[in-house]
């Protein structure tokens, strides 16, 4: 027997006792095809970075499991068939992992670490509120346009007027490609 690791995510629009059931599901595939299961990681719902067949967020979970290769491509169609599974993926391993995936232990210790009070906390200004505050006045004296500049209409007209002027050199052609030009014979009976 082969060991196996499996991140499945459903949909996020499951509630806790349809993911259990899909849970359950999972495991008597797995055991219906005489494996075993190791562990079973709850990773909890969390926002998908796309949107994933109308879904916003998933629930992560990763189940750790002994089975025979030849059980792997019906597990992995019967996940491909489930509507309530957005993503999945089967991977073989060497080993059993000795703790708790890095995603589980980032979730725990992003639970123990939030405040308690943390949805009463200041909302955030809006930058529209930014955007109402007076910038800094520039003094008159660095804001003068110094006397010397021409305007920017005169520029224009300065800087086309020696376009028209100047007119570029045609590019030398090789000599076998004006051999080459005959011109065009009319055709008999078209005058």
């Amino acid at each position: 027997m082969a060991i196996y690791e499996s991140m499945v995510v459903y949909g996020g629009r499951l509630e806790g006792q349809e993911i259990e059931e899909q849970i359950s599901k999972f495991q008597k595939a797995i055991e219906t095809g005489k494996g075993e299961i190791h562990s079973i990681e709850r990773m909890g719902k969390r926002h998908l970075a796309y949107e994933i067949m109308r879904n916003q967020d998933g629930y992560y979970t990763v189940f750790h499991f002994q089975a025979e290769p030849k059980l792997i491509a019906p597990l992995q169609r019967s996940l491909r068939l489930n509507e309530s599974v957005l993503r999945h993926i089967v991977l073989r391993k060497d080993k059993f992992p000795e703790g708790p995936t890095v995603a589980v232990e980032e979730v725990a210790t992003a639970a123990a670490s939030a405040p308690p009070h943390a949805a009463e906390a200041e909302p955030v200004a809006p930058r529209a509120q930014e955007a109402e505050t007076p910038a800094e006045e520039v003094p008159a004296e660095t804001a003068a346009v110094p006397e010397t500049a021409e305007a920017p209409s005169e520029q224009a007209d300065a800087a086309g007027a020696e376009a028209e002027t100047e007119e570029p050199e045609p590019a030398p052609r090789a000599e076998a490609e004006a051999e080459a030009e005959e011109p065009e014979k009319p055709k008999e009976g078209t005058e």
